[in-house]
């Protein structure tokens, strides 16, 4: 079959399809997931036969494994449950309907879940070392099997357990009035260093100055210098700084 052919197959089952470059995960479009016309998709595959096609995802999510690990991880919770998957040149990908409306990208331990704002390069397109997309099965497209969405929910962003991104905290610029999340440590050496300069602290938005080396230099002293030796009015900064750097 020609890619023209799976287009029309795809599109009859209800799939959003767009055109890639050939050889390339990149659509032709630059607002590609926006207003999708299935004519104007199908005049370009028509004028450009050679060319890749994706699949938009967002009602569909595509679930892949980076690694072997992962990989090894994903099909022990899928546990052979009937779904769509397609070989790529580096892993498998398996097709669900999504069960999170919010869903863009995320991804833990290796497995990665894309949905919203993100699309799929779909068989028969070519990778760019060669390799031809093919599917490795065909079904009706499911929900997630149990196993995996149990994984899935346990894991996504907002619901991973306390104390993994223990230590942030949001702080307010003073300049744009903006809010920003940083880990507590890396503010207090931003503060320092800024302080050094004559200014309050800014945000990444609005800062005029790279205060990273400054930082760099903070954060070695206070790991090489003991505290007998800082000067007795930065002793109080010191130590509440050398606090949370120990931690």
């Amino acid at each position: 079959m020609t890619t023209l052919e799976y287009f029309d197959l795809y599109t009859d089952c209800g799939l959003q399809v767009i055109p890639l470059f050939p050889g390339s995960k990149v659509p032709v479009w630059p607002r590609w997931n926006m207003d999708w016309d299935q004519a104007r998709c199908r005049s370009y595959l028509v004028a450009r036969p050679d060319c890749n096609i994706g699949l938009l995802l967002g009602k569909y999510v595509d679930v892949e494994g980076d690694t072997e690990d992962a990989n090894n991880k994903l099909h022990r919770l899928i546990n052979g449950y009937p779904h769509p998957s397609w070989r790529s040149s580096k892993s498998t990908h398996h097709l669900f309907l999504n069960p999170d409306p919010r869903l863009t990208s995320t991804r833990f331990q290796g497995v990665e879940f894309r949905a919203h704002k993100h699309q799929s390069v779909i068989p028969p397109s070519t990778h760019a070392d060669g390799i031809r997309y093919h599917w490795h099965s065909l079904h009706v497209i499911p929900a997630m099997p149990q196993a995996l969405l149990n994984y899935y929910l346990a894991n996504r962003p907002g619901r991973r357990k306390k104390g993994r991104h223990s230590g942030y905290m949001v702080t307010q610029c003073k300049n744009c009035g903006g809010k920003e999340s940083i880990h507590q440590k890396r503010l207090m050496l931003e503060v320092r260093a800024f302080r050094e300069l004559g200014l309050l602290w800014q945000c990444h938005k609005c800062r005029t100055v790279d205060v990273r080396p400054a930082c760099r230099r903070l954060r070695s002293l206070l790991r090489t210098v003991p505290p007998i030796l800082i000067a007795q009015p930065a002793r109080q900064e010191y130590c509440r700084i050398h606090n949370i750097l120990a931690g």
